[in-house]
């Protein structure tokens, strides 16, 4: 069975990785491509590339004529913006790119730039005018809490106050990202009604609730191809008959780098079939050949249980 994907309504572009190409252009280059591609909806955050990524996409959206769909979120702070900061941003990537051992250890470092978690609506309201800024837009599509946790100070009147952002036409619709277990099920969390939910989803976690989440309002997932990349590819490189069993239920290639996270994005978008999928890719060649993967895989009915079953030896 083979249904139809429509990329415009169920694909997203995740932009937390776009930092990791070094210049503007190449930036600019994997956008312009999601979009050739007919994806329309982009996710970012004020956080995301140390504070840089939403004037990236701003950049990007500017040429659409209101054809895409921008998301961003609040409630992670950067420390003030410094030239280091800046500096750091176009050389240490390049550097990576030169030395791709040297990623795991710079990684960690890079907490020092951020605050403790800020959802107030002073922060809420400071950070939304700073993104309208940055996109270079008068509305922003999906405003989110960046996830918010137990541990978190979530005002009860944050939602009253996003609702009344709605109105006035600065966003176009709210709710909150993050992990199943840390946000979505928080108890701060979910005394709310949020008309969006966005959370992490791939066939290795084991929390049930992943499986089955229940939601009037619209649902986004993220997080696909977050180890499950590596679980799969590792586990067809060892099991041959993991491997033949790949091949009988999609064909292709299970080793080309493209048909792994195809898959995977496509059991998200199986899974809640009214949903989203956002995910990543610095490489302009990878994107395109997993948009056109996602569009032609076959799909059976049991499909979705079988990735399970086979994650849960994770």
């Amino acid at each position: 069975m083979n249904r139809s994907i429509d990329i415009s309504q169920r694909l997203g572009f995740g932009c937390a990785r776009l930092f990791r190409s070094p210049s503007s252009k190449e930036r600019q280059r994997i956008l312009e491509t999601a979009y050739e591609c007919g994806i329309r909806y982009f996710d970012v955050a004020r956080m995301y590339g140390l504070g840089e990524a939403e004037s990236e996409v701003g950049i990007f959206q500017q040429s659409k004529s209101g054809n895409v769909k921008i998301a961003t979120k609040f409630g992670i702070p950067l420390q003030q913006s410094s030239l280091l900061r800046r500096l750091g941003q176009t050389y240490g990537r390049r550097i990576i790119r030169w030395f791709p051992s040297l990623r795991k250890q710079v990684a960690s470092p890079s907490q020092r730039f951020y605050k403790p978690k800020d959802f107030s609506i002073a922060f809420a309201e400071s950070s939304l005018n700073e993104s309208l800024k940055e996109l270079r837009t008068d509305t922003i599509d999906a405003f989110f809490l960046h996830e918010p946790t137990n541990q978190d100070d979530v005002p009860s009147e944050i939602s009253n106050w996003l609702g009344i952002q709605r109105g006035k036409g600065t966003i176009r619709s709210y709710g909150v990202s993050g992990k199943i277990d840390e946000t979505i099920l928080a108890e701060n969390v979910r005394r709310y009604q949020w008309p969006l939910l966005q959370f992490e989803y791939h066939p290795l976690l084991k929390d049930k609730a992943s499986h089955s989440i229940l939601h009037p309002g619209e649902i986004i997932t993220f997080g696909a191809l977050s180890g499950a990349v590596t679980f799969f590819n590792e586990l067809i490189r060892a099991d041959s008959g993991f491997e033949n069993e790949f091949l009988e239920r999609f064909g292709g290639d299970p080793k080309s780098g493209i048909d792994v996270p195809a898959v995977l994005i496509r059991n998200s978008l199986e899974t809640y079939p009214h949903s989203r999928a956002l995910f990543s890719t610095s490489r302009v060649d990878r994107l395109k050949g997993i948009v056109e993967r996602v569009q032609s895989l076959p799909w059976d009915h049991d499909t979705c249980q079988w990735l399970c079953t086979r994650g849960s030896r994770a």
